[in-house]
């Protein structure tokens, strides 16, 4: 027993120390790790079908891929196949804008707005082209990591059960399992979330009068995968092109009722009730995990926030029912079961 004890303590020392060297790579070793948690299931699965545990991995990372590169592509097609009526739009925009507001007039020139958008739009590129090689080193390593992740998670599991007394399997089952469902709602939840979006968008650019409907539905959808931005920044280019155009009324209609119907709407009603039927969550603790997770860790804060906060409720749970337990005399202080016969005596 106290070997155990020192070897998960110098394990757990270890964990926080390369937690220390590697704080630039954290976030996308736990994404990785969250990937390759809903990912072993359908590893599993197909190794049941004769696959060798290599071969297994090499599948779900093609598959995986194909999903990303899916929805990419999904992104680069739209824009290229209304190419020609963006371009159209953009040779349309006029010089001057002007904004009657009753008692005054207000003019922009474009020019000066067109300078000061491309050379914002400069910068913004510079940087991403700078991050280009770092984003494709992360990305390898998650490839990586998935791959070891899953072919070792056997040993890993293994290791980690024999250094932990058997007392406390069933907390180290019942977390997993927790952890398992919150990434599998996540993940769920935010495919789910952006099809409704996709069908709540459609008949709202269709009654708006919008040519393309469907083109700036799919893009709401698309967009939903980008949390903060989301629908909001397709709705808000809409309205921007009204703005330049002169047209104020549209670009209105636009913010005040595709705002709150196609990119509020899912995340304020629709996040917490899945939440709550798939990962048997609080629709309220998801969000706070949610929002609390991004702003204080960024993207990957939309995965690690909701999972903390399952798995702290599970611990609770777990708390709670030990203490229920143990208040009644089925067990002792350690959690071993009291027999009828020994609490009698």
């Amino acid at each position: 027993m106290e070997r155990n004890t020192v070897l998960l303590g110098v394990l757990l020392a270890l964990a926080a120390v390369t937690s220390l060297v590697l704080i630039n790579v954290i976030a996308t070793v736990l994404f990785a790790v969250t990937l390759v948690i809903v990912l072993a299931p359908v590893y599993d699965r197909i190794v049941t079908y004769g696959l060798s545990p290599r071969q297994a991995s090499v599948a779900v990372i093609l598959c995986l891929s194909a999903i990303i590169l899916g929805v990419l592509g999904l992104f680069v097609y739209i824009i290229y196949n209304r190419r020609e009526l963006i371009i159209e739009w953009v040779e349309e925009l006029p010089s001057v804008i002007e904004f009657d507001l009753g008692f005054a007039t207000i003019d922009f020139e474009l020019a000066d707005v067109a300078v000061v958008a491309i050379d914002w739009l400069s910068q913004r590129l510079v940087i991403y082209a700078q991050q280009v090689p770092e984003l494709l080193l992360k990305f390898g390593l998650v490839i990586l990591l998935i791959y070891g992740l899953l072919i070792g998670k056997g040993s890993l599991s293994t290791a980690i059960t024999r250094l932990t007394p058997s007392e406390y399997h069933d907390v180290i089952g019942a977390l997993y399992v927790r952890a398992e469902e919150t990434l599998w709602a996540i993940y769920v939840i935010q495919f789910i979330t952006a099809v409704v979006t996709f069908f709540i968008a459609l008949p709202l650019f269709y009654f708006l009068g919008y040519e393309m409907f469907v083109t700036l539905a799919l893009l709401c959808a698309v967009f939903q995968f980008l949390p903060i931005i989301g629908p909001s920044f397709v709705l808000a280019g809409v309205a921007g092109f009204h703005l330049v155009g002169g047209e104020l009324l549209p670009a209105l209609l636009v913010l005040v009722i595709g705002v709150p119907i196609a990119a509020m709407s899912p995340d304020l009603l629709l996040r917490p009730q899945l939440a709550r039927r798939t990962a048997r969550l609080n629709g309220t603790l998801y969000f706070i995990g949610f929002v609390g997770g991004l702003l204080s860790m960024g993207l990957i804060g939309i995965i690690a926030g909701p999972l903390m906060v399952g798995l702290l409720v599970e611990a609770v749970a777990l708390v709670s029912n030990h203490r229920s337990m143990l208040d009644r005399g089925f067990v002792d202080a350690d959690g071993t079961p009291i027999s009828p016969s020994r609490s009698e005596g």
